[in-house]
Parts: C-alpha cells; structure tokens; sequence
C-alpha cells in the first residue's frame, strides 16, 4: 500500500469529520450511504476522508478497498459522547482508532487510549457550540493535552461564530485548528475542509503534517438564513421523519 500511495510534496483535500445513514443516532437525517458519500468526495476532488460515525466502530476493509479504488485514503474513525447524562454529552473524534475505542466514557478513559493507542489523532469537534453535544470551553481548556487538533465548524456566519474562542484557545495552546464539513447533507461537502502538504498518504504523515500545521483551511461565513435552515431540517427529521 505504501507504493500505491506515495508521492512527493503533494497537497491532499481533507475531510475529517463526515457522517453517512449507517450511523445509528443520524439515520433519519441522512439520505445516502458511504459508498454514495464516496462518490461525491470522488467528484468533489477529495483524497482523504473519516467518516465518523456516532459511538460504533463500523469501518471495514469493504469501505477502505472502496475507497482505495477511488483513490481516496479512508481513516478508520469514531465520534465518541463523553460524560453522557440524559441530556448533555461531550463529542469528541478519535482517528485510526479500532472497535476498542466504543469502552471509552470519559476523558480520564480518552487519556489511557490515547497513551495505549499513539498512532490515533483526537479532534476536538465544534467545541462550544451547544451544551447538548459539544465539548465546553472549560474542558477544553482542562484537557487540551489529550487533543491533536480543534475542529473549525463549518456552522458559522456573520452574525454568530462560537469558532472565535476555539481559535484563541488554539493559538493560546498552539494546537492546530482545522476546518471540517461534519457532513449531514451532500451539498455541505464542499464548503469546509482542508489542504494538507505532504510528502505521502501514508496516515501517520497526513497526522504528522496537521499537528505541524502544514495545511490550510478553506472556509467562508455562512449566510444566517442557511445555517438556520440546515439545523432546523436536521431537528425536523430527527424528531418527525417516519421510519424509511
């Protein structure tokens, strides 16, 4: 796999943080499978891709030989809830982890896979922005040793940026800041990722490169009046769309 995927100084478009219907919390919301999301990256000129799917470990070597074939580098991936009570929880991204990562509840479980797991990359997603499903600027704070990097929510405009303190307490902490789509909709694919610099996709190089900050993110303000719409189909289908 290494010849396959070796290359000399090249810039790889990135998505690190994507959802398809085959995960259990979001089926309703969502329309299409991995396989269909992996077209759309394929169209879309993607070469790296983490489809994190809520608290089940489901990749497989079908998905990565999919991928492969499309000559995109698939990262094996989960989006954990920490600390969860009945309405609050903490997301958090582990990358190149295994089905192991599922036991994790707490930042004190986070931290022991981490230690036990090196090769992993732990992304801090949409920290801030609702007390229902992100990560708090305290935490955050309290924790940031354990995180390689801080996602760049794609949920933002003019008029409302909670990016603006992740980005203090990234430069603060020296933490890289990346910028995802968390994809729910295909046509929100494109607007937010990243272009990272490296010599290989080999996964630990691409790791490797996002800590060192070799990447730029490509993300713009978003027009209030979408943002509203996007959320309120998303709390529409959860709550209301019947079983397909």
């Amino acid at each position: 796999m290494a010849n396959i995927w070796s290359s000399s100084c090249m810039r790889y478009k990135a998505s690190l943080h994507l959802h398809s219907k085959e995960d259990f919390m979001d089926w309703k919301i969502i329309d299409y499978d991995i396989f269909e999301l992996i077209d759309e990256a394929k169209n879309k000129d993607f070469d790296i891709l983490a489809l994190t799917c809520h608290e089940k470990f489901i990749f497989s070597e079908e998905y990565r030989e999919y991928a492969m074939k499309k000559w995109i580098l698939l990262i094996p991936w989960i989006e954990l809830a920490l600390n969860k009570t009945f309405f609050t929880q903490e997301h958090m991204l582990v990358l190149n982890c295994d089905k192991s990562a599922e036991t994790i509840k707490d930042f004190k479980d986070l931290e022991k896979y981490k230690q036990e797991n090196p090769s992993c990359f732990i992304i801090a997603p949409h920290p801030g922005f609702d007390i229902f499903n992100s990560i708090s600027f305290k935490n955050l704070i309290l924790h940031i040793d354990i995180f390689d990097a801080i996602e760049h929510s794609w949920c933002y405009s003019d008029l409302w940026n909670k990016n603006k303190e992740a980005i203090k307490i990234a430069q603060i902490s020296d933490k890289p800041m990346i910028s995802t789509s968390d994809v729910h909709f295909l046509w929100l694919l494109d607007m937010d990722y990243a272009i990272i610099e490296s010599d290989s996709l080999e996964i630990g190089d691409i790791f490797e490169n996002i800590r060192n900050k070799r990447f730029e993110n490509m993300t713009k303000e978003k027009p209030f009046l979408m943002i509203t719409k996007t959320v309120f189909t998303m709390f529409w289908r959860t709550f209301f769309r019947k079983k397909r």
